[in-house]
C-alpha cells in the first residue's frame, strides 16, 4: 500500500519549500501547498502532499504528519496515530505525539524517545535557550506553561486554546482571536474571530486556521490566506 501521503511533486517541489518565501499551509483537504510572494500579497502553489494530518515547517526544515507516519523531504518514519505538534530547531525538531502521549526528537530521519513527566492535556512544545523543554498544558480550566518535570512557569488565565509556544512569548486563543504575549509581559492582540488550529507556516509565521500570523519582534501582523473568505 502506498504511504498515505502522496507526493504530487518530487525533489523539485521540495527544493521549492527550502527556499526562501513564507512557508507551506495546510489547506482544509489535507493538502500541502507552498505560499509564495510576501506578506500582504501572497499566492498559493499546487499540492505538494496529500492525506496530511498535521504539519509544521520552519525556515530549514518541513514535518508531515500522516495517519501513520511523519514525512521530511528526505525520509519517512513511522509514528503513533492522530496528529502532531512541532518545534523546529536548526535540521532537527521535537515531535509531540497527543493520542499516544508521547514525546521524540525528529533528526536524520528518526525519531528518538525523549522523557518527561507532565500531567494534563499537552497543547504545545518548545525547547527554551537552556536547552529545556517547555510545555504548554491545559489542566482543568486553566492553561499554564510548564517544565520538563511539570514544575509551573507562568499561567495564561485568558487562554482557551489553542496555543503555541514561541521562543519569545506565546501565541494563545481567546474567545475572540488571538493574544500574542511576550516573555516581558507585553501583548499584542490579533481581532480574527475563534482561531480552531495553530501550527508553524515557516520561519517566523504561524497558521492561524485561515490566518497568517507574523509572529517576530517589531514585525507582528496577520494576513489572510489565499483561497480563505
Amino acid at each position: 500500500m502506498k504511504n498515505a501521503i502522496v507526493l504530487l511533486m518530487a525533489g523539485a517541489a521540495w527544493a521549492q519549500i527550502q527556499q526562501p518565501h513564507i512557508g507551506v499551509m495546510l489547506a482544509g483537504d489535507g493538502s500541502a501547498r507552498p505560499l509564495m510572494g510576501v506578506a500582504g500579497s501572497m499566492t498559493v502553489g499546487g499540492a505538494i502532499a496529500e492525506g496530511v494530518v498535521s504539519m509544521g515547517c520552519s525556515a530549514q526544515l518541513c514535518l508531515m504528519k500522516t495517519a501513520s507516519s511523519i514525512e521530511s523531504a528526505t525520509g519517512v518514519v513511522s509514528a503513533p496515530p492522530g496528529s502532531a505538534m512541532f518545534w523546529f530547531s536548526g535540521d532537527s525538531a521535537l515531535v509531540y505525539f497527543p493520542a499516544a502521549k508521547r514525546l521524540a526528537r525528529w533528526h536524520g530521519d528518526r525519531l528518538d524517545p525523549v522523557n518527561f513527566d507532565v500531567a494534563g492535556e499537552i497543547l504545545s512544545i518548545r525547547q527554551a535557550a537552556d536547552g529545556s523543554i517547555q510545555f504548554a498544558v491545559r489542566a482543568g480550566r486553566e492553561i499554564w506553561i510548564e517544565g520538563q518535570s511539570g514544575a509551573m512557569i507562568a499561567s495564561l488565565p485568558r487562554a482557551i486554546g489553542p496555543v503555541i509556544l514561541l521562543d519569545d512569548g506565546v501565541l494563545f486563543a481567546t474567545g475572540d482571536g488571538l493574544v500574542l504575549r511576550r516573555d516581558n509581559a507585553t501583548e499584542i492582540r490579533f481581532a480574527i474571530g475563534r482561531v480552531q488550529t495553530l501550527s508553524w507556516l515557516g520561519g517566523n509565521y504561524v497558521q492561524a486556521s485561515d490566518w497568517a500570523i507574523r509572529v517576530d519582534a517589531g514585525h507582528e501582523a496577520m494576513f489572510l490566506l489565499p483561497g480563505s473568505k
